[in-house]
């Protein structure tokens, strides 16, 4: 029994054994460093970076002090590999690129061009874009067996010459890329520069290859283990599904080549395949006929849709309401309502559609409640927000209209219309000091227009500020020198003073204005 104890014990105290210890201890932690990545614990997965950096170097120690092989070549990569990833993850950036550069120095390693492409995108994140090139070719150059991982640097490559501004550059390596490993993000980004560069032939042929690229083709779908993102791809941050990563950017190429190519030509495009885009691009192109006042063009284009699909019901009735409403065809616009919240209770714009219908009708009441409702779907829709203070304006709810008015102002700060309601409801209240105030924050940015100055030129009288009042009098006067109310105060002031001869100037110019009246000839 005691033998045996004393074997355990030498066992425990063999330098191999010591040294098959160590191996595992960093083992372990290098695997806890990975979890803990990956679950965005980045300082603590720095901290057991280090640790098994430290773990090595004792097991160096061990190994040479009892004249053991050397340490395993690949265990001695992971390690420091680790430890700057653990740094780049805490944007320890230059420590990150000194244990990169160390680790690109050990030559041989299968592991080598990922060092590299690594400097690369750290470089790239700090806008060295030539030094972020310099790196993806000696990547490039270390992988030239692995086509997947060649086609990545190539368009990590392409977004670097994109971001320099050489855009022939940034076309030659994303169409390398796309030729041999053919995705939608490299697609994309090569449309992208077409675009830019004019090149309307070529923009239309991206375009139709995106559209052909399947989105169940393992080629069309990128793992974007290499990718160094650009303002060009962020895109694709925005969602989390491949189907939808594959839809959005086709959506988003087809949008912007619908500036310079023919519609019906891109919707022939798109319907191969992707007919729901298709409908939302036209979709788009009739809103962009409303904005324009196409209003036949639209109305047609819409109607088309109306049919095709239930997907674009609710929006297609949507903006139907508001054309008929705008057209003072108030009981269309509420049919075209009703259907679009029958496709969708919870559409803001279908929502604010009926209450304009019930506000136009006088039903504040019912305005309300439809406008409230439509911000409990859409918090900052601004067109309810505004709506709701003007109903609780004609349901006599003062407070309640400010309240919105406010939110809205909060909303959208540099908006004069928000700004002159809050100040109209104030001086109607009778707050003068409030209406002033925010008067004057209009002037501010219309300090040209005469109401607003009449306005305040009113309240400054109201306060007895008779300096101040003359001010914004003669100021209104002179931005708008046909206002008979202005000019007759500015003259009254002046007879008060005891200025006649001004005061003649000024009944003059309302004698100009208004000759068969008597009072300007007293």
């Amino acid at each position: 029994m005691g033998g045996n104890r004393n074997e355990k014990v030498e066992e425990e105290l063999c330098p191999r054994s010591v040294a098959r210890n160590l191996e595992h201890q960093i083992n372990t932690l290098l695997d806890d460093t990975a979890v803990l990545t990956k679950d965005g614990n980045f300082q603590e997965a720095l901290e057991k970076a280090k640790l098994a950096v430290k773990i090595l170097e004792s097991l160096k120690k061990q190994r040479q002090d009892h004249s053991l092989s050397d340490v395993n070549i690949e265990l001695t990569f992971a390690v420091w590999f680790s430890m700057a990833l653990a740094y780049e993850t805490n944007d320890l950036l230059e420590d990150a690129v000194k244990t990169y550069t160390f680790l690109a120095k050990q030559r041989g390693h299968p592991l080598s061009s990922r060092v590299r492409i690594n400097l690369g995108n750290i470089y790239y994140a700090q806008h060295e874009y030539p030094t972020a090139i310099k790196m993806y070719k000696m990547a490039m150059d270390q992988t030239r067996n692995d086509r997947k991982a060649v086609a990545s640097i190539r368009r990590n490559m392409g977004n670097a010459f994109f971001r320099l501004g050489h855009l022939r550059d940034a076309v030659k390596n994303f169409e390398e890329s796309m030729n041999t490993h053919p995705n939608h993000q490299t697609g994309f980004n090569l449309l992208i520069c077409h675009l830019a560069l004019g090149d309307a032939e070529n923009t239309k042929k991206d375009l139709t290859k995106l559209v052909k690229l399947r989105r169940d083709s393992p080629s069309s779908i990128d793992d974007g283990g290499e990718e160094c993102m650009d303002e060009t791809t962020t895109i694709f941050n925005e969602i989390n599904t491949k189907d939808e990563t594959t839809n959005r950017a086709l959506f988003a190429a087809a949008r912007l080549v619908a500036r310079s190519m023919d519609s019906k030509e891109l919707i022939s495009i798109l319907q191969d395949g992707h007919e729901h885009l298709a409908m939302k691009i036209e979709h788009e192109q009739a809103i962009h006929r409303l904005i324009n006042n196409d209003l036949k063009t639209a109305v047609k284009t819409l109607k088309s849709l109306e049919t095709k699909s239930r997907e674009m019901r609710a929006p297609v009735a949507t903006n139907l309401s508001l054309v008929h409403f705008l057209e003072g065809d108030v009981d269309i616009a509420s049919s075209y309502a009703d259907i679009a919240l029958g496709a969708d209770r919870y559409n803001a714009k279908a929502l604010v559609n009926k209450g304009n219908i019930f506000f136009a009708n006088e039903h504040y009441s019912s305005a309300k409640d439809l406008y409230l409702e439509a911000i409990g779907v859409e918090a900052n829709c601004a067109q309810a927000i505004f709506n709701l203070g003007l109903s609780y304006v004609r349901l006599h709810e003062p407070e309640e209209a400010i309240r919105a008015f406010e939110k809205l102002y909060s909303i959208t700060p540099n908006n004069p219309t928000v700004i002159y309601q809050i100040a109209d409801i104030n001086e109607n209240q009778g707050e003068t000091q409030s209406a002033m105030k925010w008067f004057n924050v209009l002037a501010a940015s219309r300090s040209s227009d005469s109401t607003i100055l009449s306005r305040l030129a009113y309240l400054f009288s109201k306060t007895k500020d008779e300096a101040q009042s003359l001010h914004y009098h003669l100021e209104s006067f002179r931005h708008f020198p046909v206002d008979l109310d202005v000019i007759a105060w500015i003259g009254a002031w002046f007879i008060q003073q005891e200025m006649f001869e001004k005061s003649i100037y000024f009944f003059q110019q309302a004698a100009l204005i208004q000759p068969n009246e008597i009072k300007w000839g007293k």
